[in-house]
């Protein structure tokens, strides 16, 4: 692989006068899709450097890129890199591609990165540049992976689309012909009007255009600009909303000395602004405009539309475009247009958002006090996002506050809704949080602790039961303990405000069903007794009252959800056992059952194995897990539980394996088998009579059965695979179990 030097620049630290090198766009836009998508597996792309920006001639040596992502882009590591001079300035649709068969091919290697900043590739053969005709640097990325969605580069605006990209997670895009795309395979392309950020290694500019622009402090009427300084003490700024033209070189700025750092104020709020800089250098030479850094002004928070009162309903528009904030404590990105309303409430209480109109897609409402806030995207709560008629909890208001009411659109497409903010009652009551606690251990009773968390508009609560215990009263928030109560008993409580009774809160019941299991935990796991069949050794399971275990959560198994219960069992000589859940022995069925085994003690757990739905037999309901090759009396302990535990019966649940099934050959005392091996038809005869004969593989798992009540039997075979079975015989002189062979 071919050699990347890397080099991280940081804006605040660069001297242009001692490399050469010139830098091309300070912006630090994202999601351009240049020089490369890293969320895609494949991407190839094309921009254009004008002559003027680049200002300089030579030998181009290397380029540098501004990564911006998070990962080390492992996965987009196979990089073309191609360059061309042009007459060419921008791209007119997306299958404008310039013919990369002019181009000359200069880096092919990798890409490693390690953190945001700028990164070097050195060519592996220069590029002699003219300084006359723009450049057009191409860029592919071949390797068949992808990289996180925040994986990007920084770019900046121009006039013009400049760049033509395309990305796919099918196609490896063919430089040669980008436009070639075969039937199902999905290719996105596109055309943008800006660049990525470049410098070009090994050319140097007569008088470098400042780099590194950064704006900051932004507020409703300035921010602050910054750049590198380099060898300069002089420089002109150009200060312009983005919907007017860059500067020229014709136009002169505003005159910046000293400290590469400027203040611009009697800015417009909300309003978008592209800001230049140049270099005036010695003899009084100017450099190129620096490529435009964008920022916009925030809300003026003085502006913020009043209220008047709830109740009185405000209608707005919200227009297309981008908007100034964008605030996510609603969980989505709000990148439209925003309004911002304040409202004052007169009492303390619980205010709700009435939306009664909404057109054009989903608008997010938030709301802070407005003392000591900023009209930012910091400190907002979120009330609801929407997009129809709806009603939405704001919450509790402190009556003579004054909060801010923000609206921003989650898409930039126009919006308009109309709300109204809906009087808190006069009265609010206090809430609560309710935990049960078993005491099963001495008595089948439960306690309720109650946790008074609001008291709305009271200073205390009183907070009754309808099972007839006395009330109990708390000034401020705090806890109290009610109980005992019978298992299975269901206690409805009320809280009210303690000055006004008819201001109250009433919950629905509370109970706890019944008491755990007495294997509910891992410590005190019961044993399975392993027998040679499945039906030998069942035990019925309930898992009504079972609860979480502290132990870590089954990792292959999905549906754990608490509500475990634990078994135990030794492993047999043989080294192989087999666990499966069943119908119990009641005739209970259905329950959709999982098993995880692991070994080691309750407090140091590994697990081995697990399984949802594999007993074979049942579609979608008991577990099977089979164990082989362990260590004879070695414990397994046994986690059993419910899917989603959503689901509350009885079962059972079985281990064995046939290594513990007692053989004979042939006839044994009573019983007579032949043909053995058999082919079709298994003969057996008893001096008795037999009630019952079974037929089980070497797994235990039963394969026949026949209901027999005669001292003579036929059992069918021909269904069954080659192989050894046992047969077992039950007469009125008790159970035999004959090996025989299938042939």
């Amino acid at each position: 692989m071919k050699k990347i030097t890397l080099t991280v620049l940081f804006l605040c630290a660069f001297a242009w006068s001692s490399i050469a090198q010139v830098q091309v766009g300070s912006g630090n836009i994202e999601s351009q899709n240049v020089p490369i998508e890293p969320y895609y597996n494949f991407s190839y792309s094309q921009s254009i450097y004008l002559a003027s920006e680049i200002n300089a001639t030579g030998q181009i040596t290397g380029i540098q890129y501004y990564f911006s992502g998070t990962t080390s882009l492992e996965s987009s590591q196979e990089w073309v890199v191609y360059l061309k001079t042009s007459d060419r300035t921008s791209f007119v649709d997306a299958t404008d591609w310039e013919d990369i068969t002019t181009f000359t091919q200069v880096y092919s290697g990798a890409f490693p990165v390690t953190a945001p900043g700028w990164y070097t590739i050195n060519f592996d053969v220069p590029f002699d540049y003219n300084g006359t005709d723009n450049l057009i640097v191409a860029v592919e990325e071949n390797q068949d992976d992808f990289d996180g969605f925040s994986d990007d580069f920084w770019n900046s605006p121009v006039t013009g689309n400049r760049s033509i990209y395309a990305y796919s997670d099918d196609l490896n895009i063919d430089p040669t012909n980008p436009t070639d795309v075969p039937d199902g395979a999905d290719v996105f392309t596109g055309v943008a009007a800006f660049v990525p950020n470049i410098i070009f290694e090994g050319i140097q500019q007569a008088c470098a255009t400042p780099g590194g622009l950064t704006v900051n402090g932004v507020t409703s009427t300035s921010a602050t600009v910054t750049w590198n300084a380099g060898d300069q003490s002089n420089w002109e700024i150009f200060v312009v909303p983005a919907s007017e033209p860059a500067p020229t070189e014709a136009d002169a700025g505003v005159a910046v000395s000293g400290t590469a750092q400027y203040t611009a104020s009697n800015l417009t709020a909300t309003t978008t602004y592209n800001v230049y800089v140049r270099a005036v250098c010695s003899g009084g030479l100017l450099s190129t405009w620096s490529s435009a850094v964008t920022f916009t002004t925030t809300i003026d928070c003085s502006a913020a539309t009043e209220i008047e009162a709830c109740g009185e309903e405000v209608s707005y528009t919200l227009a297309a475009g981008n908007g100034t904030l964008n605030v996510e404590a609603c969980g989505f990105d709000t990148p439209g247009q925003e309004k911002l309303y304040v409202f004052t409430p007169e009492i303390t209480g619980i205010y709700e958002l009435q939306v009664t109109a909404a057109t054009g897609g989903y608008v997010d409402y938030f709301f802070k006090p407005v003392e000591g806030a900023t009209c930012d995207a910091n400190g907002w709560e979120c009330i609801d996002d929407i997009n129809a008629a709806a009603t939405a909890e704001i919450g509790f208001l402190t009556g003579g506050v004054s909060y801010f009411i923000l609206v921003d659109a989650e898409s930039i497409t126009a919006k308009s809704q109309t709300f109204n903010i809906v009087c808190a009652p006069a009265c609010t009551a206090p809430q609560a949080q309710f935990v049960s606690e078993a005491n099963c251990a001495e008595n089948e009773e439960f306690f309720v602790f109650v946790e008074v968390d609001f008291l709305g508009t009271a200073t205390g609560a009183t907070v009754t039961d309808d099972q007839g215990s006395p009330a109990q009263t708390i000034i401020g928030l705090g806890e109290l303990e009610f109980g005992p109560y019978p298992i299975g008993t269901e206690v409805i409580f009320t809280v009210a405000n303690d000055q006004d009774e008819t201001c109250f809160n009433a919950y629905d019941a509370i109970t706890v069903a019944s008491c755990p299991p007495a294997n509910d935990e891992c410590e005190n796991a019961i044993s399975l007794t392993v027998g040679g069949a499945i039906e030998e050794q069942p035990v019925d399971v309930a898992n009504a009252g079972a609860t979480d275990s502290e132990q870590a959560e089954p990792t292959t198994c999905f549906g754990y959800d608490g509500g475990d219960i634990w078994y135990v069992l030794e492993v047999p000589a043989s080294g192989s056992v087999t666990i499966q859940t069943g119908n119990s022995s009641t005739g209970e069925t259905g329950m959709d059952t999982v098993i995880t085994a692991y070994t080691g003690t309750c407090d140091a757990l590994t697990q081995i194995s697990c399984d949802d739905d594999g007993a074979p037999g049942f579609a979608d309901t008991y577990s099977q897990v089979i164990l082989t090759g362990r260590t004879p009396g070695e414990s397994i302990y046994l986690r059993v539980y419910e899917y989603n535990n959503n689901g509350v019966g009885t079962f059972s649940i079985s281990a064995f394996d046939a290594s513990l099934l007692s053989v004979g050959e042939g006839s044994i005392q009573k019983s007579a088998v032949y043909p053995n091996p058999v082919k079709d038809v298994l003969n057996i005869s008893n001096q008795d009579t037999i009630s019952n004969v079974s037929v089980f593989n070497l797994l235990g798992q039963q394969v026949l059965s026949l209901n027999v009540n005669n001292s003579e039997a036929k059992l069918d075979f021909s269904g069954l695979t080659t192989g050894t079975y046992l047969v077992k015989v039950q007469s009125e002189n008790g159970l035999e179990t004959i090996k025989i062979v299938k042939n």
